[in-house]
């Protein structure tokens, strides 16, 4: 992650702004002014990880209403860590 200053005289609005595709978050607190935060960029391997975690879980979800059922986050996580699509842990709607 990195943090530096913004100055652009073009860009005369107050807010945040998310570049998805570049990973940055732009913050402009005053018009013109502001800091921009720059995220790693994931490499290939590790978004194609969190795909195919985000698909198992999504799998394994009993409630078919909702296309994640809210606690797929910790699984997903605690999965890449350990280098799997598999929930470590049993699921709390699925078993």
């Amino acid at each position: 992650m990195r943090i530096r200053p913004l100055f652009a005289w073009y860009d005369i609005w107050i807010g945040a702004f998310w570049d998805r595709k570049a990973r940055k978050l732009y913050i402009l607190p005053v018009p013109c002014l502001g800091i921009v935060i720059e995220f790693a960029s994931l490499d290939g391997k590790a978004a194609s990880e969190v795909a195919a975690a985000v698909a198992a879980e999504r799998e394994r979800c009993a409630n078919v209403a909702e296309p994640m059922c809210g606690e797929h986050g910790p699984h997903i996580a605690a999965s890449i860590r350990q280098g799997g699509t598999q929930s470590p842990t049993p699921h709390a709607k699925g078993g």
